[in-house]
């Protein structure tokens, strides 16, 4: 596959492979994700709409079969969201994820606000944080962030001579040498924005005089999940960049309860067994 943006060669171009052929498209669709080259400017953008669009979908059959069965426990609901929107909504993430926009990424966030919303029938003007507090659960991004990170170990882990690792490679030698719109270089930038270097990834080591123990991969990998969860709290609610709006401050005097290794504790309400008009309350008083 040879991927370039400009009209001009797409259209005036010949390429061949194996005495035949390639034919030319505008897009392509490979292991799910859609490569778009129609608009001049080689972007994920697509991709990540396609996945809005089954993330949708899968949401909506969730819906229909609780709505049937009368079924709005929080807890059991969210593992429910975990296991059959989650997968559709965040498809190879690792590649299209550190390409989107901001804009994008709210977008993205959105089924998963929608669901927690429709449980605590809150208002559209509660700030995305706090809903998502109210069940303690992580954003879509810690999702992506996961499977980046834990994708750049398992390419590290391969022999040199996998297409894989090739790939990998050659991407990174594209941004040494100043390309900022390969992967690598879109990936070091988010994965710097979000407190984290390419070149030392979790799971993190805090203290260097402990022994080093083998984990095996799903032990890291559990590890990996919370280490990134820990640094989103702690970007989101216990040290901010910026100071937070009224409305999150409020809630986190007031209302949030953050552990001493640093995790959200679900409120007690959400794993109690009651009417779910007396949740309903409960939420609304509280966001």
């Amino acid at each position: 596959m040879i991927f370039h943006t400009s009209r001009t060669v797409r259209h005036r171009a010949s390429f061949t492979a194996a005495g035949g052929q390639i034919e030319v498209v505008d897009s392509y669709v490979y292991l799910g994700v859609t490569f778009l080259g129609s608009t001049g400017v080689f972007s994920m953008a697509q991709a990540a709409r396609d996945r809005l669009t089954r993330g949708y979908a899968a949401l909506a059959g969730l819906e229909r079969r609780c709505f049937q069965a009368h079924f709005q426990e929080p807890r059991t609901k969210g593992w429910l969201f975990d296991t059959l929107v989650t997968p559709a909504l965040m498809y190879a993430a690792a590649v299209w994820a550190p390409g989107i926009t901001e804009a994008m990424w709210t977008r993205i966030e959105r089924p998963h606000v929608t669901m927690i919303s429709r449980l605590l029938r809150s208002k559209p003007s509660v700030p995305h944080d706090i809903i998502r507090a109210e069940l303690g659960t992580p954003p879509m991004l810690v999702e992506a962030l996961f499977q980046l990170v834990t994708f750049i170990l398992r390419v590290r882990e391969l022999p040199t001579s996998r297409l894989t690792r090739l790939a990998f490679e050659s991407s990174r030698h594209l941004e040494e040498t100043g390309h900022e719109r390969v992967w690598y270089a879109q990936t070091y930038r988010w994965l710097a924005d979000h407190g984290m270097s390419i070149t030392d990834l979790p799971p993190f080591q805090y203290d260097l005089s402990s022994p080093h123990i083998t984990l095996s991969r799903s032990e890291r990998n559990r590890i990996i999940r919370q280490n990134l969860l820990q640094i989103h709290v702690k970007e989101t609610w216990i040290a901010p960049r910026e100071p937070l709006p009224t409305k999150r401050q409020h809630y986190r005097e007031h209302f949030l309860n953050v552990t001493a290794d640093g995790f959200i504790q679900r409120p007690r309400y959400m794993d109690t067994y009651m009417a779910p008009a007396e949740r309903v309350a409960i939420g609304k008083l509280r966001v």
